[in-house]
């Protein structure tokens, strides 16, 4: 209501003050008096009125000079704007009206003036002073607004611009500028999107462009952007309409640009690293496990360190031994340039899948020197104390002693390391050992981070690696458990098919061999008395031949039914092969068969049966040279092998057929109009008792090749012969 206003009455005069409060007290205003100047401006401070009626003339301090302190003194600041209303006698002076209406006076009454009038002015100011406070308040929340508005454009972690419809640019903040660093602030509120040199072949004219054009929004979801210093930042840009106004007014464009290339570094390092993970997956061979990690930890701009090297825990030795070195500055492993591989995971898996297939001569010699590096695990050095810690660590000269030595390795100018462990349920597989990738050793939270997570990947793959190996090894030895179980079933059956076979041929040789004497022996007799008569005669030969025909066969059956155990003594197998050599050479010679011998020199000695060997070999060289009908050549071939003694015989005769091969080594199979089948069955079975094995590849019409491995190492056991070698007839 205005009746609750406080009016303060400055006037000399004490009437002035009487009919003010009579005629003011009944219209409901509390009116306040001062008599001078210096009282009126104190009592304003301390009650603080909400108009003030002051008399112009007034000894001492007049209005006018009253009013100037109230509007420009410092001290009244608080109430500079309070309505003052002029009251003179001086009439008809306009100037001095205007000169006081223009400092600000609300009113100007000139006495005497009616107390009605004094009071509809009182009345119409305090309306007018209302509208004019709640005018204020507005401008101060206009105000205010705009400055919050301001300070959070301003303070928007992304670029924002606002355009009308023509591209005139109305509002930038600070972020934005910084992709357009060749305008200043006040410049660029002066540009035109459309027209302005660095900015009309740019995106923001694009999406503009599109906006205004389409009515549609613009956006771009990775946009590579050059500023001005060369540098490359991953930007997404966004454009739209803006709302239209109360009266309908388009106001144009808003676009915002956000800088996400730590968000797309961030995305890419984990593809990254998902990438190297798949490949470590991969990776079945340690050796190449190793050579994919330690590349890719120094390959591109994930990890960035310059050298890496792995140190694995060796449980039986209680010891972490040096595995591998790789170092991208000497090898020439390019720096990826990942923002071009963003959109390229087949290029980037193809990248990480070849890492482990390269290579150099510093790497190879840098991983003889991290090789030659091993640290107990039982030591108190501090390095490997916060390795239990399972946290990275940063390493510099005098951290620790096994720090200074790992900084010895092929000291290069940045003498920062930096160790992480790496654990898989709870047990230490190794360490990495890295370059810090500046000179004064400092790593980011970012990096430190990756490289803690990509060594948990690498422990897991590390773990597989070892445990695939290790299946791997006993894979190898069930299957050489398996070859060798095999390899004793078959000459057990070989061996009971033998003595079965032996036994049976005894048992018939021996009911044979009576008959066949007695036989013989009236053939003979008849063969001589029928001399005279040669039809006869020469039945009686036939017969007397084939008699001792079947006693030889007879002789051979009975010598493989008591084919005795070998008598192991220290020889020399080229020494035998030699003294054979002489004993065929001639023979040989005399079918126009050249026999040669290979003979690996200074053959070690060892333990074999001399005179059942010199049966085989006797055997082989019968077998070659009936397999070449005219002209040819067997050679004799002997080296050392790991373990082992091999002796080849090799012919250029007829060759066995596929089918005949697999019946060869059968006792009684032949191929030979008077053979027996049991020269091969027999030599056989002589070098499966010395331990070895022998083995025959064969071409029809090419030739044949045997080829016996015998042990170096044998128990040498002294059995008695039952038997003498010369006693086989062939």
């Amino acid at each position: 209501m205005l009746g609750d206003k406080k009016v303060l009455l400055i006037d000399d005069e004490q009437i002035m003050h009487d009919l003010s409060h009579a005629y003011l007290d009944r219209a409901g205003y509390q009116l306040i008096s001062a008599y001078n100047g210096k009282s009126g401006l104190r009592m304003l401070l301390s009650e603080k009125p909400d108009c003030v009626l002051l008399d112009y003339m007034m000894p001492g301090l007049d209005g006018e000079e009253v009013f100037s302190r109230i509007r420009e003194a410092e001290e009244y600041r608080e109430v500079r704007h309070t309505p003052v209303i002029f009251l003179t006698a001086r009439g008809g002076d306009d100037a001095l009206k205007k000169r006081l209406i223009q400092k600000g006076v609300i009113a100007y009454l000139q006495k005497p003036f009616g107390l009605r009038e004094m009071s509809n002015i009182l009345d119409n100011i305090f309306i007018v002073n209302e509208i004019r406070k709640k005018n204020r308040q507005l401008e101060r929340q206009v105000r205010t607004t705009r400055e919050y508005l301001s300070r959070v454009i301003q303070s928007a972690p992304v670029g924002i611009l606002t355009t009308n419809r023509q591209g005139d640019i109305i509002e930038a903040n600070l972020k934005f500028l910084r992709y357009f660093p060749q305008f200043s602030k006040v410049e660029l509120k002066r540009q035109n999107v459309f027209r302005s040199d660095g900015l009309k072949d740019s995106f923001v004219a694009e999406g503009i462009a599109h906006v205004l054009e389409n009515d549609k929004e613009s956006r771009r979801k990775i946009l590579r952007w050059q500023l001005p210093d060369g540098k490359h930042v991953i930007l997404t840009a966004r454009f739209v309409r803006l709302n239209p106004s109360a009266d309908r007014v388009d106001v144009g464009v808003i676009g915002i640009i956000e800088d996400v290339t730590e968000r797309e570094r961030h995305s890419y390092e984990l593809q990254i690293l998902a990438q190297i993970a798949l490949a470590m997956q991969e990776a079945m061979a340690l050796e190449d496990l190793v050579h994919l990690m330690l590349s890719a930890i120094t390959a591109g701009q994930v990890l960035g360190f310059s050298r890496a090297m792995l140190f694995l825990a060796d449980e039986s030795t209680r010891r972490l031994v040096g595995k591998m070195g790789v170092s991208a500055e000497k090898s020439g492993n390019g720096k990826l340039d990942w923002p071009n591989l963003l959109n390229e995971p087949a290029k980037l898996e193809s990248y990480f899948r070849s890492i482990s297939t390269r290579s150099s001569p510093y790497n190879q010699r840098f991983t003889r020197h991290v090789r030659e590096f091993n640290f107990s695990l039982n030591s108190n050095d501090e390095l490997l104390r916060g390795l239990t810690d399972r946290k990275a660590i940063r390493l510099r000269g005098g951290h620790s002693a096994i720090a200074d030595k790992l900084l010895s390795i092929e000291p290069s100018v940045n003498q920062n390391l930096i160790a992480v462990p790496l654990f898989a349920n709870d047990e230490l597989l190794g360490m990495l050992v890295v370059d810090a990738p500046t000179a004064d050793g400092t790593v980011d939270d970012s990096s430190l981070r990756l490289l803690t997570l990509f060594a948990g990947n690498a422990a897991t793959a590390l773990e597989r690696a070892r445990t695939y190996e290790q299946l791997a090894m006993e894979k190898s030895k069930l299957e050489s458990a398996y070859k060798e179980l095999k390899v004793t079933h078959d000459r057990l059956v070989q061996s009971e098919r033998l003595a079965a076979i032996g036994e049976m041929a005894a048992h018939v040789a021996h009911e044979i061999r009576n008959p066949l004497v007695t036989i013989g022996g009236f053939a003979r007799q008849l063969e001589k008395r029928a001399k005279v008569d040669n039809r006869e005669n020469t039945a009686a030969s036939i017969i007397a031949d084939e008699v001792l025909r079947l006693e030889k066969i007879l002789a051979n059956v009975l010598n493989f039914s008591r084919l005795p155990n070998p008598q192991f003594r220290l020889n020399n197998i080229n020494l035998l092969i030699q003294k054979l050599y002489m004993q065929v050479r001639e023979e040989f010679a005399s079918k126009r068969i050249t026999l040669k011998l290979s003979l690996q020199p200074d053959l070690p000695a060892f333990h074999f049966d001399e005179q059942q060997l010199t049966q085989v070999l006797f055997n082989l060289l019968r077998n070659s040279q009936q397999s070449i009908s005219d002209f040819g050549m067997v050679e004799i071939q002997t080296r050392q092998n790991s373990g082992t003694i091999s002796i080849a015989v090799q012919d250029d005769g007829d060759g066995i057929s596929k089918t005949e091969l697999d019946k060869i080594f059968n006792p009684f199979y032949t191929t030979k109009q008077h053979g027996t089948g049991l020269g091969l069955a027999i030599s056989q079975q002589i070098i499966h008792d010395h331990g070895g094995s022998i083995k025959v590849t064969s071409k029809p019409d090419e030739g044949t090749i045997f080829r016996i491995e015998l042990p170096l190492e044998i128990q040498a056991e002294e059995k008695s012969a039952e038997y003498e070698a010369g006693d086989m007839i062939i």
